[in-house]
């Protein structure tokens, strides 16, 4: 089966090339480049990374082979001996339209390269006219790459249908220099899989290039990749994967609610074709389920319920002009609209339940069954969004307090009286102590994710650019180990009797760890979920197992409550 987050390099071309009326660009090579950071994990899953050899060495060296390009400036003198006008290749940025692109006509700073979409390329044709040069440059910047990275690996790990990984961040060798503020910031390549959006099937009609023939090849785009995506997936499974986007999309959208990650641009341009996130640039964790601004324009959690149905009216018009007249047939659309709110509504109810500790089973069969949870629910939410949160600039404290981990409390604050009676319904007294210690991790913020603090954090400990030194590939990938670790909440794994309490990112695997009642731990690999390994001892960067023939963990280990992983601790 065809998979739209991964599309080989025969597929891609297929459905991204200029006959598809895509825009060419040409890049040249950079003379310079060398990988930063590569996400060993996600390319052991890319079909190309046996060919190369099947080792990281030589996967990165066709990353570079492959990716390494960029657009020249002619005029900047700077910047002359950082590429090889001898080595050139065309390469394609994605025409796409939809709400979110402003004036833009799809991807102002990517281009489609073999199996790849790669970020920072330079300024496109796509780019509005009206865009100045300061917020054009069609650069990536290695702050924004790191933190970006960061969230992508967290929801990909815990959000239900997980994220687009970024494969690699390559360092071009290039300065950028703000005239603006005098800034100084490394630029980068951020490579991901080439990938179908939603709105690669919506027109971008309020793009504005100076080029009045611009609107028809927009129009022969759409057509194109609806026909050319037809002819990849057949009618029926195309038709069956549009559906199931909206109830993905929803249900990720509750789940970043409760969990307090917000996107900060849900737009059909920000979510792959099967329901995975992506683009994370706006994204930011929140202190609480206040009515937190993140951007300029405010989101409730109304508003965000609301969200995915709004878009699927503008979405649904061209999807019945030209795949299927029925998509767009009001009775279809309401039908439609009442699966992507029972979704939402299913998904919001099954994570309140699981960050007050219960089991995912239980938390997914009392959503699907219970009637009286979603009102409940509603009200908690509609009391924390009394509360307004501007962090657009910077993290407020909040007056409200974020507590509902003392649901199992004796002394329950008021507000979430209603749940801790509903959930004794539920939760057998015996059973109440786990409920407790399962709550801690899962309701437990994730300051690390804080955009603006990230932002600054990364800038400071990462980019010596400023300084006229060269960024360091070990710092990148302790930082962004010790920052995934560091905030990671969730584990789709469980086990009946212990409760999550951390995790251990490495290079070649990830897992979850779990606290018994009596304080021992074991780990659990997230790549391969099932058996328990139990931990003879720890420290900030490695586990030693009770067996003797699994070989030690080396990577970053973050851990809540009694361990302060700060020495190697016995477990057992």
């Amino acid at each position: 089966m065809t998979d739209l987050s991964w599309l080989d390099a025969h597929d891609g071309a297929q459905l991204f090339g200029a006959h598809g009326r895509h825009v060419p660009v040409t890049l040249q090579r950079l003379r310079h480049a060398r990988v930063l950071w590569l996400n060993r994990r996600a390319a052991a899953a890319d079909p190309v990374h046996a060919a190369p050899g099947g080792t990281s060495e030589a996967y990165e060296a066709h990353l570079l082979a492959t990716c390494a390009y960029a657009m020249a400036e002619p005029d900047n003198a700077a910047w002359a001996d950082g590429f090889d006008p001898a080595d050139r290749i065309v390469a394609h940025a994605d025409r796409y339209g939809g709400a979110g692109i402003g004036l833009n006509g799809g991807s102002g700073r990517a281009a489609v390269i073999g199996a790849y979409l790669v970020k920072g390329v330079g300024r496109t044709p796509l780019v509005s006219v009206r865009t100045d040069a300061a917020h054009a440059s069609g650069g990536a910047y290695l702050e924004e790459a790191v933190r970006e990275t960061m969230v992508a690996e967290v929801v990909r790990a815990e959000f239900p249908h997980a994220a687009v990984p970024v494969l690699a961040i390559i360092d071009t060798g290039l300065v950028q220099h703000w005239a603006h503020d005098g800034k100084i910031e490394r630029r980068v390549l951020v490579v991901r899989p080439c990938f179908v959006r939603p709105a690669h099937y919506v027109r971008a009609t309020a793009y504005m290039s100076g080029n009045p023939a611009e609107g028809a090849a927009d129009s022969e785009r759409v057509l194109h990749m609806f026909r050319a995506s037809e002819r990849l997936l057949g009618k029926a499974d195309f038709h069956a994967r549009y559906r199931m986007l909206w109830v993905r999309w929803a249900e990720q959208l509750a789940y970043g609610f409760i969990h307090r990650i917000v996107h900060g641009s849900n737009t059909m341009s920000n979510i792959c074709f099967d329901g995975k996130m992506l683009d994370f640039g706006a994204t930011s964790s929140v202190p609480s389920w206040a009515d937190a601004a993140t951007v300029l324009a405010r989101q409730s959690f109304d508003d965000l319920r609301r969200l995915a149905p709004q878009q699927l009216r503008t979405h649904a018009y061209f999807f019945g002009r030209y795949l299927d007249a029925g998509l767009a047939d009001p009775a279809a659309l309401d039908a439609l609209h009442g699966d992507i709110d029972h979704a939402f509504r299913t998904g919001t109810v099954t994570e309140m339940l699981r960050l007050a500790g219960i089991d995912r089973a239980t938390a997914g069969a009392q959503a699907r069954a219970g009637a009286h949870w979603w009102p409940l629910a509603h009200r908690l939410i509609g009391i924390c969004q009394r509360e307004r949160l501007d962090l657009i600039d910077a993290v407020p404290a909040g007056a409200a307090p974020w507590d509902i981990d003392k649901v199992w409390q004796s002394d329950v604050p008021p507000h979430l009286h209603p749940l801790r009676d509903a959930l004794e319904r539920i939760v057998p007294p015996g059973a109440r102590d786990l409920a407790a210690r399962r709550s801690v991790l899962l309701a437990t913020g994730r300051p690390g994710l804080y955009r603006e603090t990230a932002r600054r954090a990364i800038f400071r400990a990462l980019d010596p650019s400023a300084a006229g030194r060269e960024p360091e590939r070990e710092r990148i990938e302790r930082f962004i180990a010790s920052g995934v670790a560091a905030n990671r909440r969730d584990a789709h794994c469980e086990l009946p009797d212990a409760a999550c309490a951390g995790f251990a990112v490495g290079d070649a695997a990830s897992y979850a760890l779990f606290r018994h009642e009596d304080g021992t731990l074991c780990a659990v690999d997230e790549d391969a979920a099932g058996a328990s390994h139990a931990i003879a001892g720890l420290t900030p960067s490695s586990l030693r197992f009770v067996d003797a023939e699994r070989a030690p963990f080396e990577g970053a280990v973050a851990l809540s409550g009694a361990y302060d992983v700060e020495e190697d601790h016995a477990c057992v």
